[in-house]
């Protein structure tokens, strides 16, 4: 065991110069290096997409629950089971990544402690009530976009492009929020 602590010793002078070299670049570079991977790597849209996949299962049972066994080319795109799977393949990979980026933000803006109770909680208040009114917002495009008198597909469309100018919306505010952070 002493030994080793000798090799360490001897390798730590021969790659830093000195031990006080090593532990400063610890410190420093190591450090932000660190701080970046554990606040930025930890929630990977590779990582909200496996824990969503809930959601997008959810999906594929009502379109499954709609599909018919007979398949008419010239209607394809008319068949309710294949809108709602295109709109949870949507909400899966175009809104729920966004908002992740969003709340993440959020979280980030409000995480110092509050000098009093009062503060903190309101504090807490805030994320919760953002990320409920991000989710409201989803459920009532959707909600809205049932309610249209049109096709299937239109609807889709129509529920797509709002989720697109929704999930960019909220990407310009998850950035803008890092700029915030940054300055």
């Amino acid at each position: 065991m002493l030994c080793d602590r000798k090799v360490v010793k001897e390798c730590v002078k021969i790659w830093f110069g000195s031990q006080e070299a090593f532990e400063e670049t610890v410190r420093s570079e190591v450090l932000e290096t660190l701080m970046v991977v554990l606040s930025e790597e930890v929630f990977t849209n590779r990582w909200i997409l496996c824990v969503t996949c809930p959601l997008l299962w959810a999906f594929m049972d009502l379109s499954a629950s709609f599909s018919h066994w007979e398949f008419i080319l010239s209607e394809f795109w008319t068949y309710t089971s294949l809108n709602y799977l295109l709109e949870g393949l949507m909400i899966w990979l175009v809104a729920v990544p966004s908002v992740k980026n969003a709340v993440i933000m959020i979280c980030k803006l409000s995480r110092t402690k509050g000098r009093t109770l009062c503060i903190e909680m309101l504090r807490n208040w805030m994320v919760v009530f953002t990320i409920a009114f991000l989710l409201c917002i989803l459920i009532a495009l959707y909600v809205v976009s049932r309610f249209l008198q049109r096709g299937a597909f239109e609807r889709f469309l129509i529920f797509s492009g709002c989720l697109l100018v929704f999930s960019i919306a909220s990407r310009i505010c998850g950035v803008a929020m890092k700029a915030m952070l940054k300055r």
